[in-house]
């Protein structure tokens, strides 16, 4: 069977044709292009088998491969594929880099081993927007934990910092400026004034600042003591280290060792709510402030008392490695290379030197990392929302006055 020719005697026709050609063409390069963002269409057998050549893990004879991890099947799932392999002798799981193979698929990957000795992996393929607004729907989940904040969409979905778990009781917030930290904060103390109750969740709030970023804030019911400068940022933190004293002999009152048992013992009337610490630009902190805040990371976990930390870089000279090492959430957003990256991520966690994107971040928890997108929020939208559920908020009150009230307390 010959293939059929075309001509074109009619030079608009052979126009035409060519046109659409060049259109056609058009198309398919757009659709590879979005399948690779995306990370569609990409064959994960032959991405594996590639990375297995150029990481050493196949035993060669003669020039013919004669051992590599053998790939059993790939299903595809709600949230990408699921792979299951099993490795050759000699060769263990902890033999892969969570990171290196994340990379190689551009994807989020969990991976386990069966009885069986099957490797199970499951990758995350699910394209991450460049801009994500605000939405309190999604934020609205964070009511389901006694004191959490959200932190934005992840490819698993929707993620969210329970703070009133032992594991990340804290956060070190990082990242270079204008990548998105102040916004992070922004979001998230909105969605806790508008989803938690004062009773339910206090908050300190230090802005170094001068005020700029948490002045939306301050006359919320949940906000406690807020401040602008240094001298604001020493009776703050002083007052929420008296807070911390005066739990510690209330639970010793009542013989029980942390904030659960202790609400759980007493009356109504007696509950402590969690307190969340948030101090923006921590690095510009006099030494004495520093010394209080980092007794907070180091003992407010008993306490229900919460720090978030946010520095540009924690370095060993602004935050000591031991305190750093007893805050064991870390949200890092671009950083300036690997070094700064590690500083909050942990050891040979270098992904945050390769974010490119405003609001993108390496988001870390005990045992994973997740890339997220954090909610955009910006401070009008954020006032508006406040006060349409506390109209008392836009009452005006200057900083002044708030300094004047506070200092009466």
């Amino acid at each position: 069977m010959t293939k059929k020719s075309y001509t074109y005697s009619d030079p608009i026709d052979a126009v035409g044709a060519c046109t659409w050609g060049i259109i056609d063409m058009a198309c398919k390069a757009g659709v590879k292009a979005w399948q690779k963002r995306t990370g569609q269409g990409n064959n994960p057998r032959q991405t594996m088998e590639r990375f297995f050549l150029n990481k050493g893990m196949v035993i060669e004879r003669g020039g013919k491969v004669a051992e590599k991890p053998h790939i059993a099947r790939i299903t595809k799932a709600p949230y990408g594929y699921h792979i299951i392999m099993k490795l050759y002798p000699g060769i263990s799981v902890y033999s892969f880099k969570k990171h290196e193979i994340e990379a190689a698929l551009n994807a989020e990957v969990d991976a386990w081993v069966d009885p069986s000795g099957w490797v199970h992996m499951q990758v995350y393929t699910r394209h991450l927007p460049k801009l994500y607004p605000y939405r309190n729907d999604l934020a609205q989940r964070i009511t389901g934990y006694p004191c959490a904040v959200p932190v934005g969409i992840s490819r698993r979905g929707f993620l969210m910092l329970d703070l009133s778990m032992d594991e990340h009781f804290s956060l070190l917030l990082g990242g270079q400026p204008g990548f998105g930290k102040s916004e992070f904060l922004r979001q998230a103390l909105t969605a806790v004034i508008l989803n938690y109750k004062p009773e339910q969740v206090q908050l300190y709030l230090v802005d170094m600042k001068n005020g700029v970023e948490f002045e939306i804030f301050q006359n919320a019911p949940h906000v406690v003591d807020w401040a602008g400068d240094a001298s604001g940022a020493a009776r703050v933190l002083r007052k929420a280290a008296g807070e911390l004293k005066i739990r510690a002999e209330k639970m010793r009152f009542h013989r029980v060792t942390s904030i659960k048992d202790h609400n759980k013992t007493v009356a109504a009337d007696q509950y402590m709510p969690p307190v969340i610490v948030v101090i923006d630009e921590y690095a510009s902190l006099e030494a004495p402030e520093k010394v209080v805040a980092q007794d907070l990371c180091q003992r407010g976990r008993f306490a229900g008392i919460h720090p978030i930390i946010c520095t540009q870089r924690p370095s060993h000279t602004i935050l000591p490695g031991d305190t750093k090492a007893l805050m064991p959430a870390g949200l890092c957003f671009k950083a300036k290379n690997k070094l700064n990256s590690t500083m909050i991520l942990g050891d040979e966690n270098i992904q945050a030197a390769y974010l490119r994107d405003k609001g993108r971040a390496i988001f870390q928890t005990t045992n994973r990392l997740h890339e997220v997108q954090v909610m955009a929020l910006d401070s009008g939208r954020a006032a508006r929302l406040m006060h349409e559920k506390y109209p008392e908020m836009a009452e005006v009150k200057t900083y002044q006055l708030h300094k004047e009230k506070a200092a009466h307390w």
